[in-house]
């Protein structure tokens, strides 16, 4: 862009929105014009903001009965207690209150049993009830307690305790972000004969909870508040010392560190380790990676917890695993990969 003198910073006078895909799951959203560079900028950090920092509702411990631990077996019942656990964390609510809530799940009749017959209180609602969270065999019962909360971010199950928790409740990993995922791009923006403007393409998508359109406006209202903040620190004269004492907002999310890991050529990536977004990466859980139920079932019972945890596995200890076969190494490969990892990481 040619420089000009005095020019005025040019900003978009709104958000188009997709009305046509517009809907309770989908939003792709339009910002033009921004300053070039700016595309990036604003595009980037509601990314982070829209995954890591919005509220959101999941399971945190689950009570059933005949297990006294996630590695049990039900007689009656074809998945085991991992299994169903496992079906559990994809169960998607709207907690009305600040809880936690206990639900409760009763069934005797053969076949699967669905969140949709989990019985709700006025507090919560299921969005996605066709959930298959078990299959009975005739002549069995099937008795659940699960305990719903509100949060935000990862919470593992090591870190995931509750006073006054009932004894008999089984702790779980638990992922709040309602934002499932979150893409944007750049293009070209012309304002007059200027054609290097940027204009913002950003598609999320949500898990019901909230609408796209919501998470949005809920995460430009947590930047607005973060610049706020950072603009009061700089006009009361705060030194760098307290300035420094601003927490940033953390990603939470996968990201592509082809190219931080690309940096080093060291056998042991000491150098590219050090980088910020690796290290965000590897602290993930690995049902990040979205990978099968059997190949993530293998991994948690091998207690592989985190993406660091899994790259640092070599091919030959993987396949040691009980029921972790060559269609279970092709898969986690191609997943790492994509994040510019690899098998056999000396961490």
């Amino acid at each position: 862009m040619t420089a000009t003198v005095n020019r005025e910073l040019v900003f978009p006078s709104k958000i188009n929105f997709d009305k046509e895909s517009l809907g309770a799951n989908y939003g792709r959203f339009v910002a033009e014009p921004l300053e070039r560079g700016w595309g990036d900028t604003v595009g980037n950090s509601l990314r982070r903001i829209l995954l890591s920092s919005l509220d959101g509702v999941a399971v945190t411990a689950v009570k059933i009965g005949g297990a006294r631990h996630e590695f049990a077996a039900l007689k009656g019942v074809k998945e085991d207690v991992l299994h169903i656990l496992l079906n559990l964390k994809k169960l998607r609510l709207k907690l009305f209150a600040e809880g936690p809530e206990i639900l409760y799940l009763q069934a005797e009749k053969a076949g699967e049993v669905k969140a949709g017959q989990i019985r709700q209180t006025p507090n919560v609602e299921i969005l996605n009830p066709d959930l298959v969270i078990a299959t009975l065999e005739p002549g069995t019962k099937l008795d659940i307690e699960l305990e719903v909360s509100r949060g935000r971010g990862y919470l593992p199950a090591e870190n995931n305790h509750r006073e006054g928790r009932a004894s008999g409740f089984i702790a779980v990993d638990a992922l709040f972000s309602p934002v499932i995922k979150v893409n944007y791009d750049v293009e070209n923006s012309r304002v007059g004969h200027i054609t290097d403007y940027d204009k913002l393409i950003l598609d999320a998508w949500t898990d019901g909870s909230l609408t796209p359109t919501e998470a949005l406006a809920k995460s430009l209202k947590i930047l607005s508040s973060l610049t706020e903040v950072l603009l009061g620190a700089v006009a009361n004269g705060s030194s760098k010392k307290e300035a420094a004492a601003v927490t940033t907002m953390d990603d939470g999310a996968l990201h592509d560190v082809t190219e931080e890991i690309g940096k080093t050529k060291t056998n042991d990536y000491a150098q590219a380790l050090k980088d910020p977004k690796v290290q965000e990466v590897l602290g993930q859980p690995i049902e990040a990676l979205e990978l099968a139920p059997r190949t993530l079932n293998c991994l948690k019972v091998a207690h592989i917890k985190t993406v660091k945890d899994l790259v640092k596995k070599a091919e030959e200890e993987l396949l040691a695993y009980k029921n972790f076969g060559e269609k279970s190494l092709t898969e986690v490969k191609e997943k790492v990969k994509e994040l510019g990892l690899n098998l056999g990481m000396k961490i």
